[in-house]
């Protein structure tokens, strides 16, 4: 059962990584050249509101807010977009129950 449990955490952190990647590249100045290689890789698709059912919220060092859900995915807001990330966009599963940050809280 503990080593169950230890997997699906680590299944966890390493499909939310995009995510925080993906919010973390949104705030970066890029030149014109870049803007449009990153156009063509769009992740996620921009929301008006989050889902009703969220499990986890965290904020980063940028102060964007990920908000993890059962069975929606996931949230990004950066402060003024909220970009809504699903197994479309990468992630192995809608139900996301945490969102982990390293020691930089990247």
């Amino acid at each position: 059962m503990n080593l169950i449990k230890k997997a699906l955490i680590t299944i966890m952190t390493f499909s939310i990584l995009p995510v925080m990647v993906s919010c973390n590249r949104q705030s970066r100045k890029t030149s014109g050249l870049e803007q449009e290689s990153e156009t063509s890789h769009k992740l996620g698709d921009a929301v008006s509101d989050i889902g009703k059912n969220i499990y986890f919220m965290l904020q980063d060092k940028n102060d964007q807010y990920l908000f993890a859900s059962n069975g929606e995915g996931v949230y990004c807001y950066d402060g003024s977009t909220i970009l809504h990330l699903t197994e479309k966009d990468g992630l192995c599963s809608n139900f996301v129950r945490k969102i982990h940050d390293d020691s930089d809280r990247n």
